[in-house]
Parts: structure tokens; C-alpha cells; sequence
């Protein structure tokens, strides 16, 4: 289910390069212009873009999730409401992530938000293999969450609107 749902939500997470790709040329022109109005406008629309998309997507997985999974993988695979659940949570997280580390790459702030990202993901595999139980299939998820929020949605979208200062 774990995998499956993965698939899912890579396969979808493909909109938020669509949103925030085509900028990503412009916004370093306009940071040499210290057009950071420009930039926090544009900064907003991708990101209400991509949150609504998320939200959207995060909603049709509690409502119809199961139903969509079993007519996918031919009743093969069942994902519990729980995992549908934090996989949608996850998903709108991961919306402000790749939002935030977009538009700080293309505003020169790769390092810093390389450094959370690592620490994000060093802290789930480590979380993941210390709390390991084959009975609590939801933990993925919710170690996702817990790493994505901590240091991914809420450093990076601190550090998102702290660069776009005048």
C-alpha cells in the first residue's frame, strides 16, 4: 500500500513543476532588478496553486481512495483510511515544499535549503528504522509529516518570505 500510494503522489506532484518551472529563469532577473514585489506576487499565486491542487488531491484520497486504488490495481492493493489519510497531509506538505525550495533555488538559497532537506531526510530514515513496527503501517507517513513540517514547510516558508525582503 506504502509503494503504491508513493506512485500516487509522484505521479501528481508532477503539477507543482508545472506551475513553478517556467519562472524559475525570471525570478533570478528579477532579484537583480530588486523586483521583490513581482517576485512575492508571483511567489503567492504558484504556492495558492499548488496548495489548492494539494487540498484537492488530499480530499479525492479520504473520499474516494479506495475505491480508485482497487479499480488501479485491480483490488490487489487496499490502502487502510489512515494511510489515504496521511498520505493527503503528506501531499499538501510536499506542495509547500517543492514551492519553497523551488523559488529559493532560483533565488540563490540552494545551500540552506539543501541542508534542511538532508537533515529532513536523515531524521525520517533514521526515525523510520528506530521506530519500525510491521503492525503500525501508517508510521511512513506519519514520520513524512512529522520531518516535512519541522524542516521543510515551516523553515522553508519562513526562509521563502525572509528572501523576498526588499
Amino acid at each position: 500500500s506504502y509503494s503504491a500510494l508513493i506512485a500516487a503522489l509522484i505521479i501528481f506532484s508532477s503539477f507543482f513543476s508545472i506551475t513553478a518551472v517556467p519562472l524559475l529563469g525570471a525570478l533570478p532577473e528579477a532579484r537583480i532588478r530588486n523586483d521583490f514585489r513581482w517576485i512575492r506576487k508571483v511567489y503567492v499565486g504558484v504556492l495558492r496553486s499548488n496548495i489548492t491542487f494539494s487540498i484537492v488531491v488530499a480530499a479525492g484520497l479520504w473520499l474516494f481512495g479506495s475505491e480508485l486504488f482497487a479499480v488501479w490495481y485491480q483490488g490487489k492493493v487496499n490502502p487502510s483510511g489512515a494511510i489515504l489519510k496521511y498520505s493527503g497531509l503528506y501531499f499538501v506538505l510536499l506542495s509547500l515544499e517543492v514551492t519553497n525550495f523551488s523559488f529559493l533555488s532560483s533565488l540563490g538559497h540552494i545551500r540552506i535549503s539543501s541542508i534542511f532537506l538532508a537533515i529532513k531526510a536523515i531524521l525520517f530514515v533514521g526515525l523510520f528504522l528506530f521506530l519500525s513496527n510491521p503492525v503500525m503501517m501508517q508510521l511512513p507517513f506519519v514520520l513524512l509529516i512529522l520531518t516535512n513540517f519541522l524542516f521543510s514547510a515551516i523553515p522553508l516558508t519562513v526562509i521563502s518570505w525572509r528572501s523576498m525582503r526588499a
